[in-house]
């Protein structure tokens, strides 16, 4: 069996996007005393391509960011007879992330002022989530390189398949795709990539040809419970995906995944009692850099799968003793000899 998949996400001179895969920054600047400075410069920068945005705080020394891409940033506060100020921030998806700063005046000596990091606890919204890092995404154990498998570790998501082989729930035109989430339906879950929709509207789960591999996403949230209207589409959860982008700086990777009965554990269901026979290879490439620095970045990414020899040894429902002592139909009663017997254990 052979599968490959080929991205090129970020080919764009800055990201214009929704809120589905993006965050928000937001805040109050006050002066020594508590009170509201207004029409104090902010400048937000990030740190991997240089690319800023600026904005001026209100009346009320109130400022926001919105549609702020997943990543790291600077944001520096300039007021004229204060001392100016700057802290570091990293945003992830779906976030809303307040810094407030409290302005010190200016004196000969001192020139910026530093700010601690923003806490990360939200207090402005009731959502239940998991957000995974470009560092989890990479390392973590990822049995298939199936980025549905990590989705699948987060609180109250379930898969529909049995990860060894077969499947885990009846798969019919009410119940197919990828997750269960909250005890929902699995085609009740919805799927966000790069602020595009990528649901599979007539299976569920994450449509084909859409699904990125690990070394090509920068994150992803799963939305559990209590997200906003702005999300919509489906009710049991949310998954938002981002794939990595173009920086100043030239960056990439070669890999490539072996596995073969030399390394493979015996099945424990597998009565030959040998090894699985299967030699199985995932190998790609991802790059990203400037073609215009500051300006504009591409980023893309390959990879393909090679399989050989047998598949692992599935698990499959079958009636127990007591299902098949209530089965009346002649029909079945007579088809039921044919269906293998329940293993003890099992």
């Amino acid at each position: 069996m052979v599968l490959t998949r080929l991205l090129l996400p970020a080919l764009l001179p800055i990201a214009a996007a929704a809120q589905f895969t993006t965050g928000r920054i937001e805040g109050t600047i006050l002066d020594p005393t508590g009170a509201p400075v207004s029409s104090a410069a902010l400048t937000l920068t990030n740190l991997e391509n240089n690319q800023a945005r600026k904005a001026n705080s209100s009346g009320a020394g109130a400022f926001f960011f919105a549609a702020v891409n997943p990543g790291r940033y600077r944001l520096d506060v300039a007021k004229d007879s204060f001392a100016a100020a700057a802290a570091e921030l990293t945003i992830v998806t779906s976030q809303t992330l307040t810094q407030n700063f409290s302005l010190t005046l200016a004196s000969q000596t001192a020139t910026i002022q530093v700010v601690e990091n923003a806490a990360l606890l939200n207090t402005f919204q009731p959502l239940r989530s998991v957000t995974r890092s470009t560092l989890e995404i990479q390392t973590l154990p990822n049995a298939g390189r199936n980025i549905v498998n990590m989705i699948a570790l987060s609180p109250g998501v379930t898969p529909t398949f049995n990860p060894r082989g077969g499947s885990l729930t009846t798969l019919n035109i009410a119940q197919a795709g990828q997750i269960n989430a909250n005890g929902g339906r699995s085609k009740a879950t919805a799927h966000q990539l790069d602020s595009t929709d990528a649901n599979d509207w007539e299976f569920g789960g994450i449509a084909l040809s859409t699904q990125p591999t690990p070394d090509m996403l920068q994150e992803f949230k799963v939305l559990a419970s209590n997200w906003a209207a702005e999300y919509g589409v489906k009710s049991t959860a949310q998954v938002l995906m981002v794939t990595r982008a173009g920086t100043n700086t030239l960056h990439g990777s070669a890999y490539n995944f072996l596995q073969n009965a030399r390394l493979n554990a015996r099945d424990y269901f597998d009565p030959t009692g040998k090894a699985t026979p299967l030699r199985q290879n995932f190998f790609g490439l991802t790059a990203g850099g400037p073609i215009r620095k500051d300006k504009t970045f591409l980023f893309g990414g390959w990879e393909s799968r090679r399989a050989r020899g047998s598949s692992p040894i599935s698990l499959l429902a079958v009636p127990t003793v007591a299902a098949r002592a209530t089965v009346t139909d002649p029909t079945v009663r007579a088809l039921l000899p044919l269906l293998p017997r329940q293993r003890l254990g099992l």
